[in-house]
């Protein structure tokens, strides 16, 4: 079955995609709900570190692990990042929520693509989607004060 989203300019949404799509799989009865740990801290405090360690340990003692990168760094290394402008502004709220909403999406599909596996799983979070929503609150408390 082949089947393609096409849109005059506009973004894709995630219906148009599924609905492109043949039906999913139904979840194997040997699926398991993944163990999720979230490792949190400042910039170069060893997260990444930290992360690496322990997936070669758990990967060692046979669990399916996966590491879900935080996506800040991934959206601002791969544009022309914030821009100064943005600070105290409604644009740096967007931008947060921007971080949070692809960061739940990339959770739950990291989630998801885990239940295919009959391992048991773990799920290595390099920051987490909470994170992002209490950075979002925060500043907009803070601004609005």
């Amino acid at each position: 079955m082949s089947a393609s989203v096409v849109t005059s300019g506009g973004d894709v949404t995630k219906t148009e995609v599924r609905k492109s799509m043949p039906p999913s799989r139904p979840k194997s009865k040997d699926s398991h709900e993944p163990i999720t740990v979230v490792l949190t801290g400042g910039p170069s405090s060893g997260k990444s570190t930290a992360l690496a360690i322990l997936k070669d340990r758990l990967s060692v003692r046979g669990l399916q692990v996966l590491t879900v990168p935080e996506n800040a760094t991934h959206l601002l290394s791969n544009s022309e990042g914030f821009q100064p402008y943005w600070a105290g502004t409604d644009q740096q709220i967007a931008m947060q929520r921007i971080f949070m909403e692809f960061q739940v999406d990339q959770e739950n599909a990291f989630r998801e693509f885990a239940k295919l596996n009959k391992k048991r799983s773990i799920m290595l979070l390099d920051r987490c989607a909470p994170e992002s929503m209490f950075v979002s609150y925060a500043k907009k408390r803070i601004f609005s004060i």
